[in-house]
């Protein structure tokens, strides 16, 4: 009897997939929480501008612009590894990297409390080094590159 071979390329499409929906997942809900960050800070400016402008917000405003431009830019890179592009590769790797020294930093340095956003920070550290591990393999940057 004929049996139907299976698809390799198949098997290798649903991590990819997995990557994908997590990377549009965590890249709306992350930009969307830096959006309501900032304009909190913006109106917390308005209502007492010497008070808040001598504190060090500024830092603050250009960190929180920093990360909502990394998370903005996780919508865009995950339909680029859709179609396995080398440059969506190559920045999903950076992202991924960037969002591991973000949870190191939280872990070791972060001085907030440990409420849900240093949670979520330590949470999708830990998803970057699984999503790190899987794309590093040799037969995953051979079928990317």
């Amino acid at each position: 009897m004929y049996q139907v071979p299976k698809n390799p390329q198949l098997q290798r499409q649903g991590p990819i997939l997995s990557i994908c929906g997590y990377n549009a997942i965590v890249g709306s809900f992350f930009a969307l929480a830096s959006c309501s960050y900032i304009g909190t800070i913006l109106i917390g400016i308005a209502v007492s501008p010497p008070a808040s402008l001598s504190s060090g917000i500024n830092a603050e405003i250009f960190w929180t612009a920093l990360s909502l431009l990394l998370n903005a830019s996780r919508l865009a890179l995950f339909v680029g590894l859709l179609r396995a592009r080398r440059w969506a590769y190559r920045g999903i790797v950076l992202v991924e990297g960037i969002t591991i020294i973000n949870m190191l930093y939280e872990l070791f340095v972060g001085q907030a409390p440990m409420t849900i956003w240093p949670l979520f920070t330590i949470a999708t550290g830990a998803a970057a080094v699984l999503i790190l591990s899987y794309l590093s393999q040799p037969h995953i940057q051979k079928a990317i590159n």
